[in-house]
């Protein structure tokens, strides 16, 4: 008998953690993937001795699935070194540490009214927490996905609160501002907080963020540099289009951004879902400084309402890479000064993001600042917006292996890595659940 046939396009972490799935599950799997490499946010660049972590930079320890496939492929996965996390507020950092909840009553960026809110808000959340899994959001209840979480943590907490922690931290990890965040999935990522305070400790793994997706794709057959340009469900079968090529298939799971499988699906359902998704933009930057610029420093949050440019900043040292006494020192933009910026050069850039940083990080003002590398992504990070969680759900439910095709991604109420990699299995679950019931629905 003929293994069963699926293509994955895309080779994201998502696209090839549903690959080496199904491959275990006896398939047989081709990826199909437009770029020269894989891993696609989560992909790591090598100039002059320094890991540019060109997407994500960093793992949580609370990160089970990812840390298991680290066990599997036989990747190191290592805390950083330690540093602290702060928050920037009218030129002065202040200390963003979680150690416990208590910690939250020493949090001066804001007022004492407001910390006394904040844990208030964290207890609240922690009781809900057997309702919430943040890295699966389809299963937030609905009458929490009909508000914005800005408007909810003005009204609960008060707007110091709501400008420094819950639109910072929005930005930090997102990009965006708080006003697009629904209420349900920043009350799932509080009760994460509140179960664990010590789970947002930063991970890395040898080899950087390109570790993990190399290692995949090294047990699969990854076409590269072939972009495919349909996907067209006909009689029970799946074709694709690539290099003027069409295949067939059994299954095909698109694994790739949204507005990518959009412009490739012949579906009017999918169709209809993919148009409401939304991403916001970013760029991110890395500069080389003296090893020891931002001595005792992990990461610092910069909000909006200090700096319209740059989102965060992080300290590469903590890595533990040093390369001539130097380190990185790695940037994030806010997604509004990203989109009026789109047309500025890079050499402008480098430009208007330094002078910012030195105003941002006291550590640095009277430093050398060297511009080494930047990614711009117009497709960073997916809004999970006040309605989009309770959307996404619907389309699941109804539509999700209509015609033998499967949407797979972080979009998918599946936010960060271990989002997307507990995505790529369960879609590699459904897709095989569904051969043998006969065929999806």
């Amino acid at each position: 008998m003929m293994k069963p046939k699926v293509a994955i396009v895309g080779a994201g972490i998502s696209g090839l953690v549903c690959a080496y799935e199904l491959q275990k599950a006896g398939w047989d799997v081709e990826v199909f993937e437009s770029n020269d490499y894989v891993g696609g946010r989560m992909a790591t660049r090598w100039k002059k001795g320094f890991a540019f972590d060109i997407g994500a930079d960093f793992f949580v320890r609370l990160y089970q699935k990812t840390r298991r496939y680290c066990e599997d492929l036989g990747i190191a996965f290592e805390p950083m070194l330690p540093g602290s996390y702060q928050t920037f507020k009218g030129g002065l950092l202040y200390p963003l540490r979680l150690d416990s909840l208590s910690s939250l009553l020493r949090y001066k960026q804001v007022s004492f009214m407001g910390r006394v809110r904040l844990l208030w808000f964290f207890l609240r959340a922690r009781r809900m927490a057997h309702d919430m899994d943040f890295f699966d959001l389809s299963g937030i209840p609905g009458c929490l996905d009909e508000d914005d979480a800005y408007s909810i943590a003005v009204a609960c907490m008060g707007k110091d609160v709501a400008d420094y922690l819950v639109d910072g931290f929005t930005s930090t990890y997102q990009f965006h501002r708080a006003s697009e965040i629904s209420v349900g999935a920043m009350l799932a990522l509080t009760a994460l907080m509140s179960q664990d305070p010590d789970g947002f400790a930063r991970y890395h793994s040898v080899g950087e963020m390109a570790a993990i997706p190399n290692a995949l794709a090294r047990h699969l057959m990854v076409h590269a540099g072939a972009r495919v340009d349909a996907v067209m469900p006909s009689n029970g079968v799946v074709d694709i289009v690539v290099k003027g090529r069409s295949l067939r298939f059994d299954a095909v799971v698109i694994a790739t951004t949204a507005d990518v499988a959009s412009r490739i699906i012949k579906s009017r359902s999918f169709s209809k879902f993919l148009a409401q998704v939304r991403y916001a933009p970013t760029v991110s930057l890395a500069f080389r400084v003296s090893h020891n610029a931002l001595a005792g420093l992990a990461s610092v949050t910069v909000p909006y309402v200090e700096s319209s440019i740059i989102a965060s900043y992080s300290n590469g040292a903590i890595k533990g890479q040093v390369v001539d006494r130097g380190a990185i020192v790695s940037v994030w933009l806010h997604e509004s000064y990203v989109v009026k910026a789109s047309r500025l050069s890079d050499k402008v850039l480098y430009a208007v993001v330094e002078e910012e940083l030195r105003r941002v990080c006291p550590g640095l003002l009277d430093e050398k600042i060297v511009p080494h590398d930047l990614q711009r992504w117009a497709a960073a990070m997916p809004k999970f917006y006040a309605g989009y969680l309770t959307k996404v759900k619907e389309f699941l439910d109804r539509y999700q292996g209509e015609q033998n095709m499967y949407l797979c991604g972080d979009y998918l109420n599946s936010p960060w890595i271990e989002g997307s990699i507990r995505c790529g299995e369960r879609v590699a679950r459904q897709v095989a659940s569904a051969v043998k019931k006969g065929g999806a629905q």
